[in-house]
């Protein structure tokens, strides 16, 4: 896969760019070839971390995007997400459906940016920016004394004010785009090494007038549903918060 051009929010590859390559790093070292990294599992995809080398298609189209996602002009480090190699065409599917609800989110700060994306329906990627501390999920059980992977955490209880924040307005952001997320979880939330949050996962994410009362379209992650979308699939902003 090194050395593969990739299409970024198209669904074809840009052949004709050729200073733009996106490379799977295997660690931290300026070493850009050979195996990716991994950088967790998912139940449904891989996230591992690559390198864009060069400015990003996404960023010549939409040149403000240089200062909103600070984009850099040489390469990126990015987060290169895949399903499963055994998964079955269903999951693929549902991931290429992410792909193109992800197309259609307006960047913010704290919602997780598509750089880019592979849209083959043998081997899709979707191509993110770069979370350095991975899901909250996993940084709270690193602060819990009693819990199994207890160990010195990145971030401290003054963090957490901030983090809570930082959803609410990617929240307040979705809700004013009528968009229903229907997966909010500390898994599906990402911090970066400055500690900023952002909401990721969008494959259960829905636009509210593509939403039938009633119709459950997904595996949905009961645990953490609000009563009126468990007993009758109601789903809205408010589920959300």
């Amino acid at each position: 896969m090194a050395n593969e051009s990739i299409g970024l929010m198209t669904n074809f590859t840009l052949s004709g760019i050729s200073n733009f390559i996106l490379n799977w790093a295997p660690n931290e070292s300026t070493q850009r070839q050979g195996a990716l990294a991994m950088v967790r599992i998912e139940e449904n995809a891989i996230v591992r971390r690559g390198y864009l080398e060069g400015i990003p298609p996404v960023a010549r189209i939409y040149p403000s995007l240089q200062l909103s996602y600070f984009l850099g002009n040489d390469g990126n480090d990015v987060a290169v997400k895949s399903p499963h190699e055994q998964a079955t065409h269903a999951n693929r599917e549902e991931f290429l459906a992410e792909i193109e609800f992800m197309k259609q989110l307006p960047f913010h700060p704290h919602i997780l940016s598509l750089v880019g994306c592979s849209t083959n329906p043998d081997y899709p990627l979707i191509v993110t920016g770069i979370c350095e501390l991975g899901a909250l999920l996993s940084l709270l059980r690193q602060m819990d004394p009693e819990h199994l992977k207890y160990e010195e955490s990145p971030l401290e209880f003054d963090d957490l004010v901030p983090i809570g924040w930082q959803i609410s307005d990617a929240l307040v952001f979705l809700s004013a785009k009528e968009i229903v997320h229907r997966d909010v979880a500390a898994r599906n939330v990402l911090v970066t090494k400055d500690k900023t949050a952002k909401l990721s996962d969008f494959g259960l994410c829905r636009f509210q007038k593509d939403m039938v009362a009633g119709v459950r379209d997904g595996k949905f992650p009961i645990k953490w549903m609000a009563p009126e979308a468990i007993e009758f699939a109601d789903f809205s902003p408010e589920c959300d918060v």
